[in-house]
This record gives C-alpha cells, sequence and structure tokens, in this order.
C-alpha cells in the first residue's frame, strides 16, 4: 500500500516540468488509485499549497491567442503539423488542468471518492491522448515546441482558481468534458432547471462571447448534457 495520498501524488505530477513525463508519472499514479495501491485521497490534517502554475518545459513559445498564426486546412505538411502541434499543446494542458483539479479542490471543497477517481481516469486519457498525439507530430516530421502557441486554458484555469463551480463550468465542461462536470455539480437539494441558470450565470462570467457551434449534441446528450444547457449559450445576450 502506498503510503502517498492522491492529492500529494497529483501535486507531484503537477511539479513535473517534461510533459512526456508528466503523462507517464500521471498514469502511473492512476494505476494505484484505481487499483487502490493509493488509498487515501488527502490527509485530513496537512493543508499543502497548490501551485499557481505547473511546472512547465520552456521550450514552447507562448504568444497571445490574438497573435496566434492561422493553423490552416491541412492541406499542407506545415498546416498539418500546426494543427497536430495545437491539439498536442491542448492535451498536455488538459493533463495539468486534470491533476489541478483533484490538488485544488478536492480536499478544500471535501468532495467525494467519485470525484476524485472520476478526474483520475480523466487525467489518465488526457494523459495517453497526448503521448499518441505527441507521437504521431513527430510522425509527420515535426516535435512539440517546434510551433508557437497560447495558454488560454489556464487562463481560464486562473481565472477560477477560488471557485469549483465555475473551473467545473468552465474548464471541463465547455472546453472540456461535460459528462464528469454534470456529475459533479448535481445536486438532490437542487432542481436541474436551477443549476441550469446557475451555469448559464457562471459561463457568462468567465467566458468571453457566446460558445461557438457545432455541438456533437449526441455526445452531449449521452452525458446527460442536453441542449438546454449549452444552446442558449451560443446566442449573443442582447444588452438592451
Amino acid at each position: 500500500m502506498d503510503s502517498e495520498t492522491l492529492i500529494e501524488s497529483a501535486i507531484r505530477v503537477l511539479n513535473t516540468a517534461d510533459p512526456y513525463e508528466k503523462a507517464r508519472l500521471g498514469d502511473s499514479i492512476a494505476v494505484k488509485w484505481l487499483q487502490g495501491a493509493i488509498s487515501e485521497p488527502y490527509d485530513p490534517t496537512v493543508d499543502l499549497p497548490v501551485m499557481d502554475r505547473p511546472a512547465r518545459l520552456t521550450n514552447v513559445k507562448l504568444v497571445s491567442p490574438s497573435l496566434m498564426p492561422k493553423l490552416g486546412k491541412a492541406g499542407s505538411l506545415q498546416s498539418r503539423q500546426a494543427i497536430v502541434h495545437s491539439l498536442v499543446h491542448i492535451e498536455s494542458w488538459a493533463v495539468d488542468l486534470s491533476w489541478d483539479i483533484i490538488a485544488r479542490f478536492g480536499k478544500q471543497e471535501k468532495m467525494p471518492r467519485e470525484f476524485f477517481t472520476d478526474f483520475v481516469r480523466v487525467a489518465q486519457d488526457e494523459g495517453r491522448h497526448f503521448t499518441l498525439l505527441a507521437a504521431r507530430l513527430e510522425e509527420i516530421g515535426s516535435r512539440y515546441g517546434a510551433f508557437p502557441a497560447h495558454d488560454g486554458l489556464w487562463d481560464s484555469a486562473t481565472a477560477t482558481s477560488h471557485d469549483l463551480l465555475a473551473r467545473l463550468a468552465i474548464e471541463h465542461c465547455v472546453h472540456e468534458n461535460p459528462e464528469v462536470t454534470i456529475n459533479s455539480i448535481e445536486s438532490d437539494d437542487t432542481s436541474e432547471e436551477e443549476i441550469i441558470q446557475k451555469f448559464h450565470s457562471v459561463v457568462r462570467e468567465h467566458f468571453r462571447g457566446p460558445l461557438k457551434p457545432p455541438f456533437n449534441a449526441e455526445a452531449r446528450k449521452a452525458a446527460g448534457f442536453g441542449p438546454q444547457w449549452y444552446e442558449p449559450l451560443a446566442v449573443k445576450e442582447s444588452n438592451a
């Protein structure tokens, strides 16, 4: 049995700068948690600080989202490389985001064990996605860091670092994984309509502009995330 708690392990992942090693370490920790080798989510007597920003390598040139070059439509090798590179970068942040929500909010909000298991599985999947996409990028003659990237995902994480509901809504529902989010925020004491209204309010506060369709309606419906959750957010609010 591992004496390290899951949150201690999550912080170890976040402190790992190399994204390949981060993915490997995250997968190892996920296996231990899912198999019971790591048994405790956290030590209730210990408060562990979570860094404002995870450790990252400096080989990726970061630019403002508004200054990002166009990716193109995959008509050339360079365009295909740029598109895959952007996906690799997104997945690298998705790994950090999954471990960060565990470390930052798990103990603070006294979340149930299911919360930890859901996000461990997400983190493991994101690590696998990163590894596969990074390998594909190398297969087509490029590497992670060969193109500029932006940190819009982490900017949103920073803006929601003190509010679990906002973090779930923006990062893991608007940007990422609605199924985990819905499971995490549903409450027996609150009607779905009230939850949806709160969700809309949080998204409009923290997400600039309307959501952009098309939406994968079938997958969202399977996750319990019907159109009433997101279609109203695809319409620009009137100031009248």
